[in-house]
């Protein structure tokens, strides 16, 4: 996973087999991408199933763009 500043000093990121996870419901994923688009911050969203996951356990190059 990479280095990620959290949104409001939240760090809610968890490793799932190698891959990064927030564990979100989608108004807390609207809530933080409101406050990156509010704060100017550029950042990106990957929304991803367990096929995702599973994936990323073969290929490396899929891991790092997930995380």
């Amino acid at each position: 996973m990479t280095d990620r500043t959290p949104l409001h000093g939240e760090d809610t990121r968890c490793p799932v087999l190698g891959v990064g996870v927030s564990p979100v419901n989608p108004a807390g994923a609207v809530a933080r991408i409101d406050g990156w688009i509010r704060s100017g911050r550029r950042e990106y969203v990957c929304v991803s199933g367990v096929h995702g996951v599973m994936e990323c356990q073969r290929d490396g190059e899929l891991t790092r763009i997930h995380n």
